[in-house]
């Protein structure tokens, strides 16, 4: 492996995606399932807890984001990164690695006239935040200012009906520069600009809950993109019914509950209305097209034409379900970035709300830069953590998970 240069500050985001993912391409054991990976993101987020609950361990909940923020890069460019033609079909099954990056890197934000083409963590946290607040679209975030609106949005939605409309606006308003990837340390400066009023207010132990949540989201879209991959060939299709139903019936009963709720003008049960029925429509449309239509359905979606029709159904409905799972889970991804920058700040605020990096992210950064080295070598190039090794191995995996397991089988107090 050629030497890859280190994660300082200035690194671009998707540079140190793509470097990471090289550094632990040679950990097979890793690369069967998303969820496995996923997993010892949240397994960090729960030694994470701990730090925070414990207020005297500051250095090492840093450090542990970190790691954190190190594992959340490296999946994403393990995902993203280049890798030929993709292959998600084998013995009748889809491959759930090959599927999720099959799906990751289709092409989102069509519709905004500047988005780049290409797929990128930048690019959905843009999106998902234009520059501004993803609930009331501003920046700095209004959203202190009437909290309440905001956390009673879908059993009161009339108030807060406005803001989704800005944050749309925000979207459709961003130029060609407002998606250049960021840096490393542009990422903490961009939710900085926009939370900087709200950062320092937050306690360690809340955000860090937050951050858990949104961890969780992501795993609940991986654990369902992971269902599509081992179900037998045919209980999808066999369920289709029982799926629209069950949707059907829910549609209707929130329609019925919006139709006659006291707590909207009639005016804007008439938009929701509308905006509902438009979604309905829409979806349901194209999966009766995936799923009477599948061989045309499957050429012009996703180009695949060497289907026989006798799997053509299930291989259509499967992935007209992927494509709905892995845009919710771009969107989780973005969250989990900003509430990882949160914490940052949250831990170790420098207690002066101004436009410069505080002490969390400057310790963040820091581990990031001289954590993540080999060592051993004269010219300092880019490493694990653990081994000071790239590639890192299967023997860096094992031998510490372990000695850990084995360590704390010996020590007990």
């Amino acid at each position: 492996m050629a030497h890859l240069k280190l994660l300082t500050p200035e690194t671009p985001l998707h540079d140190a995606c793509l470097r990471l993912a090289e550094v632990y391409s040679g950990v097979e054991a890793t690369k069967r399932y998303p969820l496995y990976r996923w997993t010892q993101i949240s397994n960090d987020a729960a030694v994470l807890a701990e730090h925070v609950r414990r207020r005297h361990q500051e250095d090492d909940a840093l450090e542990r984001v970190a790691k954190l923020l190190a594992r959340l890069l490296e999946f994403v460019g393990y995902n993203l990164r280049p890798v030929g033609s993709l292959n998600f079909i084998h013995d009748n099954r889809l491959l759930p690695y090959a599927l999720l990056r099959a799906c990751l890197v289709r092409q989102s934000a069509k519709h905004l006239r500047y988005a780049p083409k290409s797929e990128s963590l930048t690019k959905w946290v843009v999106l998902k935040y234009p520059h501004a607040c993803s609930k009331c679209g501003e920046r700095p975030c209004h959203c202190v200012v009437t909290p309440w609106v905001f956390e009673e949005r879908r059993e009161n939605p009339g108030p807060y009906l406005k803001f989704p409309q800005s944050v749309e606006k925000k979207q459709c308003r961003l130029r060609k520069e407002d998606w250049q990837d960021l840096t490393l340390k542009g990422l903490f400066e961009f939710f900085h600009a926009i939370y900087r009023n709200t950062l320092y207010q937050q306690d360690p132990w809340k955000t860090a809950f937050h951050l858990s949540e949104e961890l969780g989201e992501v795993a609940i879209e991986l654990t369902r993109l992971q269902t599509l991959c081992v179900i037998d060939n045919k209980t999808l299709g066999d369920e289709l019914s029982n799926i629209q139903e069950k949707v059907k019936n829910k549609f209707d009963d929130e329609i019925e509950k919006l139709r006659t709720t006291k707590r909207l003008k009639v005016g804007d049960r008439s938009k929701i209305e509308q905006k509902w029925q438009k979604n309905f429509k829409a979806s349901f449309d194209d999966l009766e097209a995936a799923s009477t239509m599948p061989t045309d359905w499957l050429r012009e979606r996703w180009g695949l034409k060497q289907i026989s029709k006798n799997k053509a159904r299930d291989l259509a409905l499967r992935l007209y379900f992927a494509e709905i799972i892995t845009r919710k889970l771009k969107e989780e991804l973005a969250d989990v970035t900003s509430w990882l920058v949160a914490v940052t700040y949250a831990i170790r605020p420098d207690k002066r709300p101004t436009g410069e990096l505080a002490v969390g992210p400057r310790a963040v950064l820091t581990t990031l830069e001289g954590g993540y080295a080999k060592k051993a070598e004269k010219t300092k190039s880019l490493g694990c953590i653990w081994c000071n090794q790239a590639p890192c191995s299967n023997g860096c995996l094992i031998r510490n998970s372990m000695s850990d397991e084995l360590m704390q089988e010996v020590i007990k107090f």
